[in-house]
């Protein structure tokens, strides 16, 4: 996988081991998490493999072709987004959320970023077959990148750039024998050489070979935690008793809701005016419409740390099988950051520092190309208005196309609506703070903490209900999120539910009308 120059969350998206090293050959878009401190641009070309006269031109069909490639992912993606439903609303909504994700991914790709340019990846390789190929220890050492500009981590800056702690030596320990290395794409090497490269790496996979100068890259500088609160794990046992523990939680609490929310037809149809079940008609209005609110972010958090998880434990297990190097804990950061930046910042902490920041790189990438064309100033307060648009924009459009893709009439505009509150909600508490600057500095922090989570949470609970209406007419409650279900196993769901849940969340044949239609389906 390669790493975009851009830093921007302190998730991880690493190359796989330099014996087994992989040739992307997409059309859509992968949800990918970037790593700031694993991302490094490389304008010195000459360091490239193999290429010099047909390299250049080599460079040139690149460039050439992509903007075909762009036109052929965006067209397949909208493809999917305008034809494609089913009657499982989740899967419906899923392939809307996959189709703009492939756009987005792709756009970044493509048009914001230049990666076989401008990236380079880390490969691992034996210390051995390194010191036998010439190579000395002691080269140029890079241990983090900021944007375009190469300097250590202790020297790092604002931003998320600086981080809090350094690890322990038991990563490095577990590393005895291997370096890290940063490299670069080989897009000076001849079009056939390139081919030849993906036709070998894919199926017997070689050691690819260095050329001097390769800066290395120590374990010992990368940070165990990041200013965001987002964690590492020096170990696989760490990693894996932390990652089961979230999953394991994450499973249970998700099969209790999934078993009792669809009892409130709120969480089957949308807005009705369908008598309550009896557990809430005895309960004011308001109080049902906060447990709704309330049930429905606790639902959202966790889908997406146990989906997010469990993506992880298949990466770490079946992807390690693959490539190894995916099996090294340190590869694996925490989905979600520390709640700190919700008690120091609000609104701003819980979107921009707690929230996963999976969709974080192509959603801010058009701004953040502007300020490397150099059409916006780096760290002008417009620029991070316009990023903090940008997200919210292409989070809401993102949502509105799962809505667009599922069966039911669904209000296109709910889900932008939500996040242009979320927009609204971080401007309007910091005007807030900087109206009341002269009062809130003699307050305690810890007071002018809670006030911080008091604001978050009310915000979002009174602002949420356009995602609740969306979720709920589109039928996503009815999503089933574990495959064997212990409350419906005892009898505590509806009637006749058994205790098996994925009957429609499996692979089956489908024979279409024509070949293009024909192949595996997902919940048909």
């Amino acid at each position: 996988m390669w790493a975009s120059p851009e830093p921007y969350n302190p998730s991880t998206t690493l190359a796989n081991k330099a014996n087994l090293w992989p040739v992307a050959w997409r059309v859509g878009g992968e949800c990918c998490r970037v790593s700031d401190m694993r991302s490094k641009p490389f304008t010195d070309r000459s360091t490239m493999m193999a290429g010099t006269g047909t390299g250049s031109a080599s460079a040139a069909l690149v460039e050439w072709g992509r903007p075909a490639n762009l036109s052929l992912s965006v067209s397949f993606n909208l493809q999917l987004i305008i034809r494609t439903s089913g009657s499982n609303p989740a899967i419906a909504y899923g392939s809307g959320l996959y189709g703009y994700w492939g756009i987005m991914n792709s756009l970044t790709m493509l048009v914001w970023t230049r990666p076989q340019f401008d990236a380079a990846r880390i490969v691992k390789v034996e210390s051995e077959a390194m010191k036998k190929k010439g190579e000395k220890d002691g080269g140029a050492h890079v241990s983090g990148v900021n944007g375009a500009h190469c300097k250590p981590l202790a020297e790092r800056g604002e931003n998320g750039s600086a981080y809090s702690s350094r690890p322990n030596v038991s990563v490095v320990q577990a590393e005895k024998g291997y370096t890290y290395y940063w490299e670069p794409y080989p897009i000076n090497a001849p079009f056939r050489r390139r081919m030849e490269l993906g036709h070998r790496y894919c199926s017997s996979p070689p050691r690819p070979r260095f050329q001097e100068p390769y800066e290395r890259v120590k374990l010992e500088d990368i940070p165990k935690t990041a200013q965001a609160g987002y964690t590492r794990h020096d170990t696989a046992k760490e990693y894996l008793y932390d990652n089961l523990k979230l999953f394991a939680t994450s499973y249970i609490l998700l099969d209790a809701m999934s078993t009792y929310m669809p009892l409130d037809p709120f969480f089957v149809v949308g807005p009705n005016t369908l008598p309550l079940p009896h557990v809430l008609q005895a309960l004011p209005n308001l109080l049902v419409d906060f447990l709704r609110n309330l049930l429905v972010l606790i639902s959202v958090w966790r889908v997406v740390l146990l989906v997010l998880s469990y993506l992880d434990i298949l990466q770490y297990f079946i992807g390690g099988y693959f490539y190894p190097i995916r099996r090294e804990a340190w590869q694996h950061p925490s989905v979600f950051g520390s709640f700190t930046p919700v008690l120091d910042r609000g609104l701003a902490g819980f979107w921009g520092g707690w929230w996963h920041q999976t969709f974080r790189m192509p959603f801010t990438a058009p701004v953040s190309w502007l300020v490397a064309e150099g059409h916006l100033p780096a760290r002008a307060e417009l620029t991070n208005i316009l990023k903090v648009l940008s997200a919210f924009l292409n989070s809401g459009l993102l949502h509105a196309c799962g809505s667009y893709t599922t069966f039911a009439p669904t209000k296109l505009y709910h889900a932008p609506l939500f996040f242009a509150f979320s927009a609204l909600g971080i401007y309007v508490q910091q005007a807030a703070c900087v109206r009341l600057a002269p009062v809130l500095t003699r307050l305690p922090k810890a007071v002018r903490q809670c006030g911080n989570l008091l604001f978050t949470v009310l915000w979002l609970w009174a602002t949420c209900w356009p995602l609740a209406y969306d979720f709920g007419t589109a039928g996503l409650w009815l999503f089933e999120p574990v495959p064997i279900s212990l409350f419906k196993g005892l009898g505590l769901g509806a009637d006749g539910e058994s205790w098996w849940r994925w009957h429609d969340y499996l692979l089956t044949w489908h024979s279409g009308k024509h070949w293009w239609q024909t192949g595996l389906a997902l919940g048909a």
